[in-house]
């Protein structure tokens, strides 16, 4: 363990805005790594030699012949172990009580930088870990690597997990609890995978605060299948109004559509050229809330505010403009494909 010379600096800048004398931070080598006076930055200081070579406070009464100036120079010491000098400039008798305060103030800055970079260390090496397993596409082929950096980081990676994904720039700093992680997947996408449901629910009451779009995935040991199902849940979300907080059987039937090959690009083009109107995207709405419906012309009407034969007249111009006849099931899922292919690819 050595002090680097950021740290170092650091605790410079901190001891200047209390105390009114100069204040150096040698290394290991009794090199000034940093200093209130930056030309004297790598420059040795054979004050801070002694104090290292001793194992304790050098105290120098007179300034020297090779540039030595009077002062105290102090160990470092953190978790019992000598990693460089702090010294502080001026006269020893006026120094006697301020020394020693400058000495722990310096290994508690210290002992809290370096467990910073720890901590710091371990959460980046947690996030390569999350991005590795989001990046398997088959469990079966996990590597004794990757196991072991599991087990070694405490990750349970035989169990399922929810994803849950939030649509937002803003950093939502707090922690998750443990055996949950969270992770920033994009600059606008925030992830968390957990296995409890009241995780789920405390991070959906901070998505409604900064009023994000959130979708949860299905429980799922392979977690990119978790994070796909999430996200394909805002997805259809913003296709369709829709307003699903789980990856559901609709969602799940819609993507299922979508990835049948289904040769619907002449209704594609149809709802297109329909979306450029008013009267058009009329019709589009009357669509979707008679498809969810089910075909029932009470209830549509009714969610619609409309009479039974205004729906009737509109479903009539949907058959003449798309070609195709919603009241007719066969071509109702034709035409609720094409829609799908319309809104969400």
């Amino acid at each position: 363990m050595e002090m680097d010379k950021v740290l170092a600096q650091k605790v410079v800048a901190r001891l200047h805005r209390e105390i009114p004398y100069n204040i150096n931070v040698m290394n290991q080598q009794g090199t000034i790594i940093a200093s209130g006076e930056p030309s004297r930055v790598g420059q040795s200081h054979p004050g801070a030699i002694e104090a290292i070579q001793g194992q304790k406070t050098n105290i120098i009464e007179q300034d020297q012949p090779d540039g030595t100036l009077r002062g105290f120079n102090m160990p470092i010491v953190v978790q019992n172990e000598v990693i460089g000098v702090v010294g502080i400039t001026g006269a020893p008798e006026k120094l006697t009580y301020i020394a020693p305060l400058v000495k722990v103030t310096t290994e508690l800055l210290t002992e809290q930088a370096l467990a910073d970079q720890v901590l710091s260390r371990a959460k980046r090496r947690l996030e390569r870990f999350l991005f590795d397993w989001l990046a398997i596409q088959d469990s079966a082929v996990l590597t004794p690597d990757f196991v072991q950096e599991a087990n070694a980081l405490g990750v349970n990676i035989d169990e399922q997990y929810q994803a849950m994904v939030i649509k937002t720039p803003h950093l939502l700093p707090e922690t998750v609890e443990v055996g949950s992680y969270k992770l920033r997947i994009t600059p606008d996408e925030l992830l968390i995978l957990t296995r409890q449901a009241e995780v789920l629910a405390h991070w959906h009451q901070k998505a409604k605060e900064v009023q994000a779009a959130v979708g949860i995935s299905q429980p799922q040991k392979l977690v990119s299948e978790a994070l796909k199902q999430a996200r394909e849940v805002i997805k259809y979300n913003q296709g369709t109004n829709q307003k699903l907080l789980y990856y559901t059987a609709e969602v799940d039937y819609a993507y299922r559509l979508l990835s049948a090959d289904i040769v619907v690009d002449e209704y594609v083009e149809k709802f297109r050229v329909l979306a450029q109107t008013d009267s058009g995207q009329v019709l589009i709405t009357t669509f979707q809330k008679y498809f969810r419906n089910n075909g029932n012309i009470v209830d549509t009407a009714h969610q619609l505010h409309i009479h039974r034969n205004t729906l009737n007249y509109r479903l009539g111009q949907i058959k003449d403009k798309l070609g195709l006849d919603p009241k007719r099931y066969d071509e109702l899922v034709i035409l609720y494909t094409a829609f799908l292919n319309y809104e969400l690819r």
